[in-house]
């Protein structure tokens, strides 16, 4: 792995280490930073022989950088990844570092929350002989489903969202007022309510819950096959509603005053002996797209468009104006500028 190779070549990773500011040199070049150590707390500073580089992912879970670009309404919304709270923009931004696409986001979209504990697949080796061997052996479906997304069709389709207490509380059809609203509910999480017609139609080709790597589409079965902990299927609302802890009095009228809705603006009503609950979900971001301004030496631009002394950003941190839409290309990007960047601080051509 990186971590090993580093440690033989005599780096050291510290963890438990906030950077809380940069340092910077009575010419005004960046000289190394200043963290937080451990629990206490202790301050120490550290110097830089070569540069700061800033490769500290995205800023999806910072309230403060998701209000102040995309808007108050979307604070309330996490990201998927809880660490991505946007250190190195913030660090990047108080040394004078031009900011680029800090409006533009993946999101928000309703996932599917990840299971509660790591399977026992996801603590075999990632890589060697032994990982290939343990691929032939052992079956890797049930991670497929992990941190999936319900496709809108779902909605489009009528099918109904409710929150903790069995009511619903928003328009599923409308985006991105559907994640805000979810974000608002307790615990910020929904359910997806679909009726026996619903299920039946979500059971095959061409209309699936989600897609799913190697098995590519999902469908209501997968789900209830291989993600237990977010889907159920009962043949009543009181069985369903009981196996996620909901008001079973609640759901029914929720699906009474939906029906009775539905009469009017001809939507299908939800009906039948057959009902599947899939949840919990939450509005996530899953990336966002600002970072800091760059050249092609990777050295942090100020508001003039000039090098600021001593300072790189890469990955999430150094996206110069990107915009990388697809699956893979972030970690991509991480690699290879990673690379370029250390080639570059070590003088190799």
């Amino acid at each position: 792995t990186l971590h090993k190779r580093l440690r033989r070549l005599g780096g050291r990773v510290l963890c438990g280490a906030n950077v809380v500011a940069l340092t910077r040199s009575a010419t005004g070049g960046v000289t190394g930073t200043i963290a937080r150590i451990g629990d206490g707390g202790d301050r120490r500073v550290f110097t830089a022989r070569k540069g700061v580089v800033l490769a500290a992912g995205d800023y999806t879970n910072s309230k403060e950088l998701i209000g102040r670009h995309l808007g108050e309404a979307f604070q309330q919304v996490e990201g998927i990844n809880e660490k991505s709270t946007g250190d190195g923009h913030l660090l990047a931004e108080r040394e004078g570092a031009k900011l680029v696409n800090m409006d533009v986001a993946y999101g928000p979209e309703l996932r599917f929350v990840p299971p509660a504990r790591r399977g026992f697949q996801q603590w075999l080796p990632a890589g060697g002989l032994a990982a290939r061997l343990m691929a032939r052996l052992l079956p890797m479906r049930r991670l497929l489903v992990t941190w999936q997304h319900p496709e809108n069709g779902l909605f489009d389709d009528g099918a109904i969202l409710v929150n903790q207490q069995g009511a619903r509380f928003c328009d599923e059809r409308l985006w991105p007022d559907r994640e805000i609203a979810v974000a608002d509910q307790s615990g910020k999480v929904c359910y997806i309510l679909l009726d026996e017609s619903l299920s039946e139609r979500y059971s095959a080709w061409p209309h699936f819950i989600s897609t799913a790597p190697k098995i590519a589409y999902a469908y209501v079965a997968d789900y209830l096959k291989l993600r237990r902990d977010v889907a159920v299927a009962g043949d009543s609302l009181d069985a369903v509603a009981a196996a996620r802890q909901l008001s079973a009095e609640a759901l029914t009228e929720t699906v009474r005053a939906t029906n009775q809705e539905r009469s009017v603006n001809g939507l299908p009503k939800l009906t039948g002996n057959r009902w599947v609950l899939l949840g919990p979900a939450k509005a996530y971001f899953t990336t966002t797209e600002g970072g800091v301004a760059i050249d092609g030496q990777f050295r942090a631009l100020d508001m003039q468009d000039e090098p600021i002394p001593g300072l790189y950003a890469i990955g999430q941190n150094g996206l110069g104006g990107q915009v990388l839409w697809g699956h893979g290309l972030h970690i991509a990007w991480a690699m290879t500028s990673g690379r370029l960047v250390g080639r570059q601080l070590m003088g190799v051509a």
